[in-house]
């Protein structure tokens, strides 16, 4: 080997999957017709949401159709397709696409996906410096509140105390 390990020894099950997956689907090419129906679509989805563009200047959409997996935890192949099925359009379609967190759900990370037209990656990464900013002022004001109600929770102890000092 010119790298040293062999893919199977270096890749993860679903890597594996995959590439031995394309290397049937090259096999049972029967003449093009399959890359053919294939470019097909790829033509239909790239239509689809460039038309779309035609209303909007973003499209805006979640990143996975679910939370991830917990670390360790294995999943069937269908769902872990699933987990590429929101990104795939903007490589297809030949458009500009970028993810930004946008919360927290159930303690994981979430973010939302931006398309964009094809080569307006500026207006693009305009708008996500904008959420992100959003994002983190958002988490500043909840960080700041926390440690105001704790200060408060202290206080609130320390006047009982006093109260109860002075009572008795």
């Amino acid at each position: 080997r010119k790298y040293g390990k062999k893919i199977e020894d270096s890749c993860s099950d679903e890597v594996l999957r995959r590439i031995l997956g394309g290397r049937e689907i090259s096999r049972a090419e029967h003449g093009g017709r399959y890359y053919r129906k294939a470019l097909q679509a790829k033509e239909l989805i790239a239509e689809t949401i460039n038309k779309a563009f035609d209303d909007v200047d973003f499209i805006i959409l979640p990143v996975t159709p679910m939370l991830p997996n917990k670390l360790g935890e294995k999943l069937d192949p269908k769902a872990e397709y699933a987990f590429d099925a929101y990104t795939i359009p903007a490589n297809l379609a030949g458009i500009c696409a970028g993810v930004v967190p946008c919360g927290i759900i159930d303690g994981v990370p979430v973010g939302l996906q931006i398309f964009a037209k094809a080569f307006d990656e500026e207006r693009l990464l305009s708008l996500m410096k904008l959420m992100v900013e959003n994002q983190r002022t958002k988490n500043q004001k909840r960080r700041n509140q926390k440690a105001k109600n704790k200060k408060l929770k202290i206080n609130a102890k320390r006047m009982s105390k006093l109260i109860l000092t002075l009572i008795y």
